[in-house]
């Protein structure tokens, strides 16, 4: 439902990296900076960008992470700080 997709989302861009099992970082967009966080263990990846303090989901969805390392190594700009 779309109740559970904000729900799911929200906790992983408000989760830390830890470069265990939540991978991030950063991209470019036509909006300028955005972030990439994934989740190892759920295969979630959710796409968002900041609007003040608050993070605002720009998309998220499941994903493998052979998929995520592959559009990392296409987007990538730079990683978000560990504990971020």
């Amino acid at each position: 439902t779309k109740e559970e997709y904000d729900k799911y989302c929200e906790e992983l861009m408000k989760s830390p990296v830890d470069y265990k099992t939540i991978d991030g970082y950063m991209i470019n967009t036509e909006k300028g900076p955005a972030y990439v966080k994934y989740n190892k263990e759920t295969e979630l990846l959710v796409i968002y960008t900041y609007k003040g303090n608050e993070p605002v989901t720009i998309t998220g969805f499941k994903r493998p992470y052979r998929k995520f390392q592959g559009l990392k190594y296409t987007e990538y700009v730079d990683e978000i700080p560990q504990g971020k």
